[in-house]
């Protein structure tokens, strides 16, 4: 199911360089439209560096979940500036599939995304369905990497969320999204297109997570595909009231 940018560093990285790209694949990426990537401000594979970014916790029933509001305000006006420049009243909407390592950072991804209006008429696995009048250009999920085995969309984000100073045994570590398992599912989910935000500090941690940073993903900047500085102003708009409850 994945382009062949998305699916090169998979199957050197987890399946021994064995998976094999059908031509149908081929077919359905050469039949985007320019629109799909902006006409070329996007590309199949980025990473976004969120380095202002902070994570802060919240207490569950079984433990600790983590979010970053900041990341989720970056990764919501990136796909309103996306949905707003794909064909209206498609014939079929575009699946975006948006992953997070924890449930709390889904919470927080719902909210971003309400604020520019895009789960209207979408699925979302905390939201449910919403009736739209027009078919809208991209139906929206969100939910836990744990939970996306066996999923595909068209368009996969995924938002890191990361543990800037956390350590086990004194070693850095990046949490969750370290363990092979995880980043396999997260990152062979998407079919045509893999945009994954993050701190690259946090991530270069990880050996893995280094290799695909320097591998495979096109280093792009959230403001140049807006645009300008409007994320900037919306960034310090979205966060300021939860800026106490960061943990440093």
């Amino acid at each position: 199911r994945m382009a062949p940018g998305i699916s090169s560093f998979v199957s050197r990285q987890f399946y021994g360089g064995e998976l094999r790209d059908a031509a149908s694949v081929l077919e359905r990426a050469s039949a985007r439209p320019g629109s799909f990537l902006l006409d070329g401000r996007l590309k199949p594979v980025a990473f976004f560096d969120v380095p202002t970014a902070q994570e802060s916790s919240t207490s569950r029933d079984d433990g600790f979940s983590a979010m970053n509001v900041d990341e989720a305000a970056a990764i919501a006006q990136m796909l309103a500036k996306w949905c707003s420049c794909q064909p209206s009243k498609p014939k079929e909407p575009l699946a975006v599939l948006i992953l997070t390592p924890y449930r709390a950072q889904m919470a927080v991804l719902r909210r971003a995304l309400h604020r520019h209006r895009l789960v209207v008429g979408a699925w979302d696995s905390v939201g449910g369905m919403a009736h739209a009048a027009e078919t809208p250009p991209a139906m929206f999920e969100i939910c836990t990497i744990d939970g996306a085995q066996g999923r595909e969309a068209d368009v996969v984000v995924l938002s890191t969320v990361i543990r800037r100073n956390r350590q086990i045994s004194g070693v850095p570590t990046i949490g969750f999204l370290s363990e092979p398992r995880r980043a396999c599912v997260a990152l062979s989910r998407a079919k045509d297109a893999l945009w994954v935000f993050g701190d690259r500090r946090c991530l270069q941690k990880c050996k893995l997570w280094s290799k695909w940073l320097a591998e495979a993903a096109c280093d792009l900047n959230v403001r140049a595909v807006l645009g300008g500085g409007e994320q900037q102003q919306h960034l310090h708009q979205f966060s300021g009231g939860a800026q106490h409850r960061h943990r440093r």
